[in-house]
Order: C-alpha cells, then sequence, then structure tokens
C-alpha cells in the first residue's frame, strides 16, 4: 500500500504568491508541493505524464496568468484523455458568480477568491489539503 503524500500542482505566475502558498503548504506539512510559474511551463510538464502517472491528486491554477489563463488552461487539460481525471481548483483575487459558474462548467472542481491575510490563506490550504489527502475531490 502506498503511503505517500499526496501531490498538489500549483501554477501562479507570481513570485509572492507562490512564496506565501509554500509556507502555508509547508506549515500544514500533510501533501507534497510542486510549483510551476507559468501555464505553459506546467502544461508541458502534464502532457510529458504518460498514462502511468503519477499524476497529481489536486491542481490549483490561478486565474489571471499571462498567456493562458487559468480558465483556458483547464479547458486544455480536461481535453486531454489522461488527464480530464485529475481535480482542478481555481482561485483569483476577484471571483465574480458569472466567472465561478463558467469555471465549474468547463470542469473546476471549485473555486477560491484569493486571501489577502495569512490566517485565511492557511485555511485555504487547509481545505486544499484534506481534499487532495481525503479523496474528496474524487470525480464521476
Amino acid at each position: 500500500m502506498n503511503h505517500q503524500k499526496p501531490l498538489i500542482c500549483i501554477v501562479e505566475d507570481d513570485a509572492d504568491d507562490r512564496h506565501l502558498l509554500q509556507q502555508a503548504f509547508a506549515s500544514a506539512g500533510n501533501c507534497q508541493l510542486r510549483m510551476f510559474a507559468s501555464s505553459e511551463q506546467f502544461y508541458r510538464h502534464m502532457l510529458a505524464i504518460d498514462s502511468a502517472g503519477p499524476f497529481p491528486r489536486l491542481i490549483v491554477l490561478d486565474f489571471n496568468m499571462p498567456a493562458i489563463n487559468g480558465g483556458e488552461l483547464l479547458l486544455r487539460l480536461k481535453r486531454e484523455q489522461h488527464l480530464r481525471h485529475i481535480p482542478v481548483v481555481l482561485y483569483s483575487t476577484g471571483m465574480l458568480p458569472l466567472l465561478e459558474e463558467t469555471l465549474m462548467s468547463y470542469g473546476a472542481h471549485r473555486c477560491f477568491v484569493k486571501s489577502m491575510d495569512y490566517k485565511a490563506l492557511a485555511d485555504t490550504v487547509r481545505q486544499l489539503t484534506e481534499m487532495a489527502s481525503d479523496g474528496s475531490v474524487a470525480t464521476g
């Protein structure tokens, strides 16, 4: 039986946000974390994974990124047969209901608003870690 911590991949173009996320996930300590600074870098990485994996248990995408935004990246991931089973969460500094509804229709598992303080960020990270650890992101 494999007792490895679940892998969560995060795509975030802002270096300060990546640093804060790394700190918050390190404090949570219940997962492996792999950070990507661009959508293109992450997408190339995911296409290189063959059907045997290893696959992340959860993908977290910043919505507002240059070149390929989180919504477009979500659509690309869901078009790939060997990747579409991986749950994807999107987050943004502003998440209007219409945007959230659209992202959910594209296949997002959940949408979050970026936290402006560390305590709220830590709470979001705890939720994400639990989602990846307990299987609550399983898709039908």
